[in-house]
């Protein structure tokens, strides 16, 4: 038990020091979109196909470059 606790441990401590390298920095968030304005901009492009199911993915990755691209 004790050794699996042990693993337990090392393992967080890498995910924790992995999350850490890949955290956005501060300018990088501040470039970045919000997830509700994604959403919102990817539900017009869902609107103007007529509501047409199966696309989702395509209107939100659409969504995400074009306010990137702002």
């Amino acid at each position: 038990m004790a050794k699996q606790k042990k693993l337990s441990n090392k393992s967080t401590a890498t995910k924790n020091s992995t999350a850490q390298q890949d955290a956005p920095t501060a300018s990088e968030r501040a470039a970045q979109p919000e997830t509700d304005e994604i959403r919102r901009r990817a539900y017009e492009f869902y609107c103007e196909r007529g509501g047409q199911h199966g696309l989702h993915e395509v209107d939100w990755y659409r969504a995400e470059s074009e306010l990137l691209s702002k």
